[in-house]
């Protein structure tokens, strides 16, 4: 995953002005790096065992978090999902299988029917 662009999927806290005070570590600030941010390993400078935890945990992903309207209060896979609804209120599935392959860096060519992307997506192969 090395060469996979990465983004953070939740406020990461990297680190900070700390100060020990009579047996206690009080913070002055922390770095903080906001939803939406392109992370790497080497940007938050931690192990390899701690970068898997944050993928993992889906604290960081291959594609980006969702631009969403302020005051939005629902998930960010809500909002996603929302998306992805027609006027109908139904997934549209060749969108789905869109973004599946965009996600792996491939593009959909439009004359394909919906089975031969499901497919290819499934079998993974390319375009």
């Amino acid at each position: 995953m090395a060469d996979t662009k990465m983004y953070a999927w939740t406020t990461i806290l990297n680190g900070g002005e700390t100060e020990m005070v009579r047996d206690r570590k009080i913070i002055h600030s922390r770095n903080t790096i906001a939803p939406g941010e392109s992370v790497s390993q080497a940007s938050l400078k931690c192990s390899d065992e701690a970068w898997q935890a944050l993928v993992d945990g889906g604290s960081v992903r291959p594609y980006k978090f969702p631009d969403m309207p302020e005051g939005y209060d629902g998930s960010p896979n809500d909002f996603i999902m929302s998306q992805l609804r027609d006027d109908s209120g139904e997934i549209d599935q060749n969108l789905i299988l869109a973004l599946a392959q965009t996600v792996h860096g491939e593009t959909v060519e439009g004359d394909k029917e919906p089975e031969q992307i499901e497919d290819e997506v499934k079998s993974g192969a390319k375009s």
